[in-house]
């Protein structure tokens, strides 16, 4: 004979729990009765009593369990299992799976394995705040926090599903994590966990560039800095041939009296026109 021996089995009120029984035998003999008993393997409260029968087995609850337990297992396939349903914290304890045997009608065997159930107050976990703010040199640091009882175990997934690094934390239910620069874009998933379930939260990050990490200004320099050079070649441009046509003129125009004119550095009135000494002043073909 060889019977499983099972870790404890955790719960909490309203909830339920199966704790197992199974075994194995030679197959000239098999149990006849299976007692599930509380506090004591020998005298503990009685909580199902089932009964082989050549086509089933046939079961009872003890007096206080009634619609609260039954068989999940079946005997004939060497599992006699129980299922407690809406505990309470009054079903904290040890249980005893007695396999009772008849070898023939004057010898019989009797074999009591215990089992551990232990029913706490719980409260569901809730992932409550996962947020982001940023760091030093273009980090991003990452913030879960979360509650439940037991405390849940917090875990944070990356886009590509990767777990990411976390640092030493202080406070129960709360993860912290720097991702580093540059930061990959996409949802980051916070998991917590404890023996009352699980919740996921995720969390949508933009990323950064090698330009972003290093302030978010190096794009604007690469943009104003073409743009002010060509500005300013625009303007010397501009400003040549403004100066240009000052100085030359148009060819067609004719003093006018009263206007001063610049010829060839000569500053004269039309009227009063002097040819300077040792030059002679050209205009329209004409010598003065």
């Amino acid at each position: 004979w060889n019977v499983d021996q099972p870790s404890p089995v955790n719960g909490w009120p309203g909830g339920s729990a199966a704790l197992s029984c199974n075994f194995t035998h030679p197959p000239t003999s098999g149990p006849t009765r299976i007692l599930w008993l509380k506090d004591s393997g020998e005298v503990g409260v009685v909580v199902l009593n089932c009964t082989v029968k050549t086509l089933g087995q046939e079961c009872s609850a003890g007096a206080g369990w009634k619609g609260r337990v039954s068989l999940e297992g079946d005997l004939q396939q060497s599992n006699g299992a129980l299922r407690l349903r809406d505990l309470r914290l009054s079903d904290t304890g040890p249980y005893y799976c007695r396999l009772e045997l008849l070898e023939n009608s004057t010898r019989g065997f009797t074999f009591v394995y215990p089992r551990l159930l232990n029913v706490s107050m719980v409260e569901p976990v809730s992932i409550r705040n996962l947020s982001s703010s940023a760091g030093s040199s273009g980090a991003v640091l990452l913030m879960c926090v979360a509650g439940g009882s037991p405390v849940p175990s917090l875990t944070l997934f990356s886009p590509t599903g990767s777990t990411v690094p976390n640092l030493p934390s202080t406070s129960p239910g709360q993860l912290s994590a720097v991702l580093h620069s540059p930061v990959p874009p996409g949802n980051y998933t916070c998991v917590a966990n404890n023996t009352a379930g699980q919740e996921t939260r995720t969390i949508w990050l933009e990323g950064d560039t090698p330009e972003a990490s290093h302030g978010g200004h190096s794009v604007w320099v690469y943009i104003l800095v073409p743009l002010s050079v060509l500005v300013a070649i625009a303007t010397s441009l501009a400003l040549f041939l403004w100066r240009r046509k000052g100085v030359s003129g148009p060819e067609d125009s004719h003093p006018v009296m009263g206007e001063e004119h610049i010829y060839m550095n000569t500053v004269c009135k039309a009227g009063q026109l002097k040819r300077p000494q040792g030059r002679d002043l050209t205009y329209e073909n004409t010598k003065w």
